[in-house]
């Protein structure tokens, strides 16, 4: 193989894999926005990760943003339509999550976050 073609090669290689190892920081600034929308809207019903600063007052809290980042198949795609529609899984009563009328870069934030709590190969128990 030609230099030149090695080198077109790599790099084509270089930019395939590098944003899969590390996050841009546009994805960390979006994971992070996420985060804080998530402590300020959604923590009142769901138990978010980390260091949440409150309890949910929903008891028994709605899902928790890790137990909804594990479902399989779960897409972003996904996650930005469950925030902006109604649900309610399996409760019999008449609650139901609110219409949040989020801004898209605010479900992108949000989904971004969830998606980041998504367990990790090798994560398991």
């Amino acid at each position: 193989m030609p230099t030149s073609t090695r080198q077109v090669v790599g790099f084509i290689v270089a930019m395939l894999i590098v944003p899969v190892m590390w996050p841009t920081e546009a994805l960390a600034a979006s994971i992070a926005a996420g985060r804080q929308l998530a402590e300020n809207v959604c923590a009142t019903c769901h138990v978010i990760g980390g260091e949440q600063p409150m309890d949910p007052i929903l008891q028994p809290p709605a899902p928790a943003f890790a137990a909804i980042a594990a479902r399989p198949g779960l897409s972003a795609s996904d996650l930005r339509q469950m925030l902006s529609t109604r649900h309610w899984q399996g409760r019999e009563d008449v609650l139901r999550m609110p219409d949040l009328i989020l801004l898209e870069r605010q479900q992108r934030d949000v989904a971004a976050y969830l998606l980041s709590l998504r367990p990790r190969r090798g994560d398991g128990p």
